[in-house]
């Protein structure tokens, strides 16, 4: 096995509101918010890699996000909903090498995908 660089630490979400992205990913999630930094938001305690951190960004997001993170939810479609009531939404059905989830977005447009538990 290959040495490795190092271990996951983060996974940092650039926003242009991390007030109003802190509130969904903390719901989204159901963890509380950390510790605010100049720019950077924790959502959650942070003690247990990897942790969230969105950073506040001035530039507008444009175009797919590179990498996303995928949740596992126990009732897909009332996870689909409070992703909506939270202020998400919805960007498309996948039917992906006979797997379906649900492919969704923040308050900011980023990607997120909602997989079912099974």
């Amino acid at each position: 096995m290959p040495t490795a660089v190092g271990t996951l630490f983060a996974i940092s979400i650039d926003v242009a509101d991390v007030d109003r992205a802190g509130a969904f990913w903390a719901a989204v999630l159901g963890v509380e918010l950390g510790g605010r930094f100049g720019q950077y938001q924790l959502v959650g305690s942070g003690t247990t890699p990897p942790a969230v951190v969105l950073q506040q960004v001035p530039e507008p997001k444009v175009g797919k996000n590179r990498v996303h993170i995928d949740i596992r939810c126990e009732d897909i479609g009332a996870s689909l909903r409070r992703v909506e009531e939270l202020g998400g939404r919805k960007l498309r059905d996948v039917h992906d090498l006979g797997h379906d989830f649900i492919a969704v977005a923040d308050t900011e447009g980023n990607e997120f995908c909602l997989l079912p538990a099974t």
